[in-house]
């Protein structure tokens, strides 16, 4: 499997909830009140490729980890 240890379902779920909150939000009729303004979508598409990046990076460091200490 790729992942050796896996979120649990709420946090997970909670997660997701607040992921897609604060990407709506700027598209929202409050965003006026809150002064908010929508990222380019190249931009946020930046942000995607560094976090899948970062999620790649830190299973690998895992991987590696635990294939030198016993646990």
């Amino acid at each position: 499997a790729f992942f050796r240890s896996r979120p649990g379902r709420y946090l997970a779920l909670a997660t997701l909830i607040i992921a897609a909150a604060t990407l709506l939000l700027p598209y929202s009729p409050f965003a006026a009140l809150l002064n908010l303004v929508p990222l380019p979508p190249s931009l946020l598409a930046l942000i995607g490729g560094i976090t899948i990046l970062y999620i790649l990076a830190s299973e690998l460091a895992k991987r590696l980890f635990y294939r030198h200490i016993a646990v």
